[in-house]
């Protein structure tokens, strides 16, 4: 579900249908659905809580919740409409859906998407072209990979040990549905903290936040950033919270923590105070 924008300067740009409400209102987008979930009911789901508050799914079950957060937020905008053809020429192209006038238009993720060097990829290679496409595997000797150049995004890379700009998955053989719209999975291994928009999230791996990449990645394509977001960017501490214990046993709560690399705490203390209810 897209929409074909028209920009001040004359340019045109493709916007998710949800981002694009986002920024002028269901009543000038004309409403419609944002997008279609789909979810596979054979597959061995885990439905409960994550580890410590539930049991976790075991080594053959998938986390449902992790498997939606991660499809909503490519229904959010985390995707890009470059591909690279079975002769090595990678290009955008909407003409498709939209007709000839958005044969050369590319979507708002694409916007950010850079070589190492910091040259925009729709603003520097032709499209289509061979050496787009080299980028986008990986297989140009002047390049090592793609990566998504913008300032809150930098931001959010701040917080793991990554590189500066977040690096996104580009491997040398083109893997249509992986390649580009997914962040890097070896520089952000299995349960690192921006693990959720690997291209595979794999059986008894638990991911249920965005990370601090994602959400610089939606802030910088317009999306307004909430509390969490907020607090994963700007946070040492990027999220803390405390929830009863699954047992029900009075007074027994879990606290769970994430730490960005800018932590630096040498002990935590918690103070507990009962509230008599005078009711």
């Amino acid at each position: 579900f897209l929409f074909l924008v028209t920009l001040e300067d004359g340019d045109q740009l493709v916007y998710p249908a949800a981002l694009f409400d986002a920024l002028v209102g269901p009543e000038q987008a004309e409403g419609g659905p944002h997008m279609q979930v789909e979810i596979n009911e054979d597959i061995n789901w885990y439905f409960g809580e994550p580890a410590p508050i539930g049991p976790g799914p075991n080594e053959f079950q998938s986390d449902l919740t992790s498997v939606a957060l991660h499809e909503i937020a490519h229904g959010l905008g985390f995707t890009g409409s470059m591909s690279v053809d079975l002769q090595g020429v990678g290009s955008w192209d909407y003409s498709s859906l939209f007709g000839e006038q958005a044969e050369d238009v590319p979507n708002i993720y694409d916007e950010f998407a850079a070589d190492q060097f910091g040259d925009f990829l729709t603003e520097s290679y032709s499209n289509p072209s061979s050496e787009l496409g080299d980028v986008l595997q990986s297989r140009s000797p002047f390049t090592e990979g793609v990566f998504f150049d913008g300032p809150e995004a930098a931001v959010g890379a701040e917080v793991g040990d990554g590189p500066p700009e977040p690096k996104l998955y580009a491997p040398s053989d083109w893997r249509q549905g992986s390649s580009y719209s997914h962040v890097d999975r070896e520089t952000y291994p299995q349960e690192d903290i921006n693990s959720l928009m690997r291209p595979v999230i794999r059986q008894g791996e638990t991911v249920h936040t965005p990370g601090p990449i994602t959400c610089g990645m939606f802030a910088d394509m317009g999306w307004p950033k909430g509390p969490g977001c907020e607090a994963l960017l700007s946070q040492p501490v990027a999220s803390f919270e405390g929830r009863p214990g699954r047992d029900g046993r009075e007074g027994k709560v879990f606290l769970t923590w994430i730490e960005t690399s800018r932590t630096d705490v040498s002990e935590y203390r918690v103070e507990s105070r009962r509230i008599e209810d005078e009711s």
